[in-house]
């Protein structure tokens, strides 16, 4: 997982036995083997649109659609090198324009990012080697060069925390405020109307503190699912919760067909919810698996035709121009490439 050195390993380093220096990068978990997955009931066509962007190969950067652009920011790309902060955008995926090359945010490892109220938003994250440096700080721009800060949130700082915009109110789900330390995650749950002042809509959600979650919104309803936490005890859920309010809350299904997972994306797209690729521990693996739901309940597996992006994790996924793509990541290695989702036919 991003790169032989797990990436939160951090001050864990090296270990010395009896004489022995043992390279903790080196441990990995016993190889489970992969469950059958079920059958694909829909099949999809992939094009590759870059195999190389013009923005460098990163993975956990913020997302979103803005002003007709796909936008790209931030990001990690290997220990020991600072947390990216640079903005690029994209008319199409292909043609890429670096808008700012040093943004005044410094946590832009697995920060919240949002386009709302005719505006970029990057909120929370981690900065520095290692990780472990939250922060609760907004930023907001008008065209994604120039950034105002607009003070620190209520919330607790954390990263890895899902966003979702719903009744023109921009939603913060979960989160962790330090990847090692046990009892980080959060279970809040947080609105805003303008991005400035925020409303605690509850304080411990029913589906219960987890981080690395995903949220999408389908026929007026939050779909909040996935994810759990990473270190110092991996941990992941493979559930879907429903609510039209932030605050009522139903479980869809305890386990969907997709396995278990955290580091994946999620979309709403075609009148449908999507699950696209992540990481599990158990088994040991990247996906590049695809998944769609008109309920939340009922899952299908989308298949494909031809040449399908690699396993990968902490990718960027988003809905442009009525496609969908699929960006970056890790799948070792770290990627800066561009997928374009075609037709959905089926069944196969």
């Amino acid at each position: 997982m991003r790169a032989s050195s797990l990436k939160y390993i951090g001050e864990l380093g090296r270990a010395t036995l009896i004489g022995l220096t043992l390279v903790v990068s080196t441990i990995r978990p016993a190889r489970v083997p992969m469950p059958d997955l079920p059958p694909a009931t829909v099949l999809a066509t992939w094009t590759q649109l870059a195999q190389a962007s013009a923005w460098s190969p990163r993975d956990s950067q913020g997302e979103a659609v803005f002003r007709g652009r796909i936008w790209i920011l931030g990001g990690w790309t290997a220990r020991n090198q600072p947390i990216l902060q640079d903005v690029w955008s994209s008319p199409d995926g292909v043609e890429w324009r670096l808008e700012c090359e040093q943004a005044p945010w410094s946590h832009g490892d697995l920060a919240m990012v949002a386009a709302f109220r005719d505006r970029l938003w990057v909120m929370g994250g981690w900065g520095g080697e290692g990780a472990g440096d939250a922060t609760n700080e907004t930023w907001s721009s008008g065209d994604g060069g120039h950034w105002v800060s607009e003070g620190n949130a209520p919330w607790a700082p954390r990263a890895a925390a899902a966003v979702a915009i719903h009744r023109d109110r921009l939603w913060l789900f979960g989160g962790t405020s330090h990847p090692k330390v046990p009892g980080s995650n959060f279970a809040d749950i947080w609105s805003t109307v303008d991005g400035r002042t925020w409303e605690r809509e509850l304080e411990e959600a029913p589906w219960g503190a987890r981080s690395y979650l995903q949220a999408a919104v389908l026929n007026d309803r939050i779909y909040v699912m996935g994810g759990g936490s990473y270190l110092p005890f991996y941990h992941a859920e493979n559930d879907v919760w429903s609510s039209s309010d932030g605050r009522e809350w139903r479980r869809e299904t305890k386990n969907a067909p997709w396995l278990a997972r955290i580091w994946f994306s999620a979309v709403s797209y075609g009148d449908y919810l999507w699950v696209v690729g992540g990481w599990s521990n158990h088994p040991y693996r990247n996906h590049n698996d695809v998944w769609r739901s008109q309920d939340g309940r009922h899952w299908e597996r989308v298949g494909h035709i031809g040449p399908l992006w690699s396993p990968r994790h902490e990718h960027s996924v988003v809905v442009h121009q009525s496609s969908l793509f699929v960006l970056g990541g890790y799948g070792s290695p770290m990627r800066n490439d561009v997928w374009k989702l075609g037709e959905v036919v089926g069944p196969p």
